[in-house]
C-alpha cells in the first residue's frame, strides 16, 4: 500500500509562513504605497493608481493608529499596518473608492483624520481601481476575510461572455493581462516569505506523515484478508511489503525539503520517498510556476471549447501541466499500486477539481484521511465530495473524523 499526502497552503501556515491570499493582497497594496517617497507624485500599474498629494499629510493618515510619536519616516511595517487596519475596521472598500457600479472615480482618504471643513487642506492620498478582479479579490477580503484567487478569476472569464453566446475577446484579453500581473507579483511575494522562513520540522506532524497504516481505514472497502495483506501485517509473506511515499505539493515553497531529509534519514516502512512540485517552484524555469484554474467539469468549460477564442485557456491548468512531465509522474504513481491518500493542508477545491477526480476516483484509491484545522473536518468533506460522481464510494473512501487527525501547528511567537 503506499500513500499520497496532497499538500496544501495549510501546510505552510502551520510553519509560520504568510502565504495566503489575504496576506499576499496586503502585502501587494502597501507594496503600491511604498512607492511614495517624494510627493506629489502618481503609481500605476495594471490593476491601481494611487495620487500621492501632501507629504506631511500622508505621514499622519499612515500614523494615525500607530502607538507611539508620529515619525516622518514610514516604514514598509507602518504601510502593511494601515492596509491590515483598514480591513479589521471594514473601511477599505470606502479608502479605495470600491462602490457598486463604480470602479474608476479617485477618493481622498481625509476619512481616516478629522479636517476642518471651513479650511483648505490638500488631499494626502488617492486611489483608483482599474481591475474589476483587484475589486472583488478586495471585497472578499473585507466581507469574508477571505479570498481564493483563482476561483475568482475563472468567475470573470466566464463574465465576459456575451449576449450571442460567444466571448469577448477584449475581455477576455484584458482579464488574464490582469491575472497575468497578479501572478508575477504573488511570485515575488512567496519567494520573499520562502527567503525570510526558519522552517522547523513539526515533529508530531513527522510522526503523522511516517505512520503506520491503520487497517480500520480501509474495512469499508476491502476485505479484511486483502487489507492485511496489502498492508504488509501478515508475517507469512516474504519478502516483507515495502511501502513508497509520495508528496503530492501544490504549494510553490520548499518547506517540504525538511521533511523529505527527516524521512530519508530513517526510511521506516517506505521504500521510496518522493516529492512532486505539480504546481512548479518558485523561480525555477524548468519547473514554472502554475496559477489558473483546473476544473475541466465546469459547464462553462464546455462553452469555451465550442469558442474559437484559445485566449479562453491561457491560464487553464490542464494546458500548463503539458509543460513538465510532473502529470505523467502522478499518473504513474496512481497507476503502480493501491494507495492511501492523507489530506494535509488542501481545502480541495474546485479550482483542481480535474486532478483531484483522477486521484480519488482511481480505481487503485481505498481511503482518505482528512487532517483538519479548526473544526473544518466538514468543510473538506463538503470539497472532497464534490470530486465524486459516485456518492456512495465516496463514503466508503473518506475515513471518520479522528481527534487524533487535527493538523499540528509550529510554536511561532
Amino acid at each position: 500500500m503506499n500513500r499520497l499526502i496532497l499538500v496544501g497552503n495549510g501546510f505552510d501556515l502551520a510553519h509560520g509562513l504568510k502565504t495566503s491570499y489575504n496576506n499576499f493582497i496586503i502585502w501587494y497594496l502597501a507594496e503600491c504605497l511604498s512607492q511614495a517617497s517624494y510627493l506629489p507624485k502618481t503609481y500605476h500599474d495594471e490593476l491601481l493608481e494611487i495620487q500621492f498629494g501632501h507629504y506631511n499629510d500622508f505621514i499622519r493618515i499612515i500614523n494615525a493608529n500607530k502607538p507611539g510619536n508620529l515619525n516622518i519616516n514610514v516604514t514598509k511595517e507602518d504601510l502593511t499596518n494601515f492596509i491590515v487596519y483598514c480591513f479589521e475596521e471594514q473601511t477599505i472598500k470606502e479608502v479605495m473608492n470600491i462602490r457598486e457600479g463604480n470602479v474608476y472615480d479617485f477618493i481622498t482618504s481625509r476619512s481616516f483624520d478629522s479636517y476642518d471643513s471651513n479650511h483648505y487642506q490638500p488631499e494626502p492620498l488617492k486611489f483608483r481601481v482599474l481591475s474589476n478582479l483587484l475589486r472583488s479579490l478586495i471585497i472578499n477580503c473585507q466581507e469574508f476575510n477571505w479570498v481564493d484567487i483563482e476561483n475568482e478569476y475563472f468567475d470573470q472569464l466566464k463574465a465576459c461572455k456575451t449576449k450571442d453566446g460567444t466571448f469577448d475577446k477584449k475581455e477576455v484579453c484584458n482579464l488574464n493581462s490582469e491575472f497575468t500581473f497578479l501572478k508575477q507579483k504573488l511570485e515575488e511575494y512567496l519567494a520573499l516569505q520562502q527567503t525570510e522562513a526558519d522552517i522547523k520540522v513539526i515533529p508530531e506532524l513527522l510522526d503523522a506523515i511516517k505512520s503506520d497504516f491503520d487497517i480500520r481505514d480501509f474495512d469499508s472497502f476491502m476485505p479484511y484478508e486483502d487489507a492485511t495483506n496489502k498492508l504488509g501485517y501478515d508475517r507469512r509473506i516474504k519478502p516483507e511489503i515495502q511501502h513508497n511515499l509520495y508528496f503530492l505539493n501544490f504549494n510553490y515553497t520548499n518547506t517540504l525539503l525538511k521533511y523529505e531529509e527527516q524521512l530519508k534519514k530513517s526510511r521506516g516502512k517506505f521504500n521510496r520517498i518522493e516529492i512532486n512540485h505539480i504546481h512548479g517552484e518558485l523561480n525555477e524555469s524548468t519547473n514554472p510556476m502554475i496559477f489558473g484554474f483546473g476544473d475541466e467539469h465546469d459547464k462553462t468549460y464546455l462553452e469555451f471549447e465550442e469558442d474559437r477564442n484559445n485566449q479562453l485557456f491561457e491560464h487553464i491548468k490542464s494546458y500548463q501541466y503539458l509543460l513538465t512531465p510532473n502529470y505523467r509522474d502522478l499518473l504513474r504513481f496512481l497507476n503502480e499500486d493501491d494507495f492511501q491518500v492523507f489530506v494535509m493542508g488542501h481545502s480541495c477545491g474546485l479550482s483542481d477539481r480535474t486532478m483531484f477526480k483522477e486521484i480519488f476516483e482511481h480505481e487503485n484509491c481505498k481511503s482518505v484521511r482528512l487532517f483538519h484545522y479548526n473544526g473544518d473536518f466538514h468543510d473538506k468533506a463538503i470539497n472532497v465530495s464534490k470530486h465524486f460522481s459516485n456518492k456512495g464510494h465516496m463514503r466508503k473512501l473518506i475515513v471518520d473524523n479522528k481527534a487524533s487527525d487535527a493538523f499540528p501547528q509550529a510554536n511561532v511567537n
